[in-house]
């Protein structure tokens, strides 16, 4: 309260203001940069193409390997549906043209049908914890389930999608996780692997383990990132793999096609561009994110929200409760 003659008189009175100042705490640069050398290291980029139909059907996709931030491997993927000639394209497409990877790695251009390509996902996004990187990566996903189910715990109210089937079968392979999804709105989305029946001694082994010991109660639940839920967490704006790329300076960014739903030389050309334009966006986000000084993965940065409570963790800042969050 200002004094009453001051007050009366209307003359200014100065305000005593105090600031408080944060140090970073020790090892949070190295924290960070761990986590992004292990995500940067090991990376899955994909995306997958449709039939226009309502079912909107598998027909193909592409995918990258990064591996120490450099593409070692580059391959196409395709639906189980697909017609004689439409499959005589993606052959001859592969044939023809070479995977664009760093110097020294084969140039070869690979081809797998579904499940196929889904061991290669398995061995990489499971087995060896690699980051599974898209634009929409629900969406993508899903193209690659055979089924599909409820998800419980703390899914619930999302869908449990079915990936690997049995050797030979059209059954479940229960020694293999589901993939569930809980959406919680058209940008964010809780995501992961559930617990299979039997899990190996290396996958019983938790992430950043110091004794390098099983625990019978972990459950690895993937590194997944969204790009959009990531630039929607950078910029509090909904963005297309277009916008996003724009917006962030991506050099090789989305180009559009004439016609969707096609098996096709330049549909083929088309998609491998997206995942490029995926590919160099995820740099250009990763390296937006390095720039905050939290100690939060990328991962879990589902909206602005997350990150600035991030912050106040990081400056052990501690929110009101009661009726002083209301104010």
């Amino acid at each position: 309260m200002g004094s009453p003659a001051r007050v009366e008189s209307g003359e200014p009175e100065p305000l005593k203001i105090a600031v408080r100042g944060f140090t970073e705490w020790d090892g949070a640069k190295e924290r960070r940069a761990a986590t992004y050398r292990k995500f940067a290291g090991n990376v899955l980029i994909l995306d997958t193409e449709t039939r226009i139909s309502a079912a909107q059907n598998l027909t193909f996709g592409s995918y990258r390997l990064l591996e120490a931030g450099q593409c070692t491997e580059e391959g196409l993927f395709y639906g189980d549906d697909l017609t004689p000639k439409e499959m005589a394209c993606l052959h001859e497409y592969v044939r023809s043209r070479d995977a664009d990877v760093a110097p020294g790695f084969s140039k070869k251009l690979l081809l797998y049908n579904q499940r196929d390509f889904l061991r290669l996902f398995y061995e990489a996004a499971f087995r060896s914890r690699f980051l599974v990187v898209a634009f929409n990566l629900p969406f993508d996903l899903s193209r690659l389930a055979f089924d599909v189910a409820s998800a419980r715990d703390e899914f619930a109210g999302g869908f449990s999608l079915m990936l690997w089937q049995r050797p030979g079968s059209e059954l479940e392979n229960k020694y293999r996780p589901r993939f569930a999804v809980k959406h919680i709105d058209s940008k964010r989305a809780l995501k992961g692997f559930t617990k299979p029946v039997v899990l190996d001694y290396a996958d019983r082994i938790p992430e950043g383990s110091k004794t390098g010991k099983p625990d019978k109660r972990y459950t690895f639940r993937g590194h997944f990132l969204d790009l959009r839920t990531l630039a929607f967490a950078l910029t509090d704006r909904g963005h297309s793999l277009k916008t996003a790329c724009e917006a962030f300076g991506v050099e090789h960014g989305k180009t559009e096609p004439d016609r969707h739903g096609i098996v096709t030389p330049e549909y083929i050309d088309y998609n491998r561009r997206d995942v490029l334009a995926t590919t160099e966006l995820y740099f250009k986000l990763m390296e937006e994110y390095e720039r905050h000084p939290i100690p939060l993965q990328a991962t879990r940065a589902f909206s602005p929200a997350s990150i600035g409570k991030a912050y106040e963790r990081a400056m052990s800042v501690v929110p009101p409760t009661g009726p002083a969050a209301r104010l």
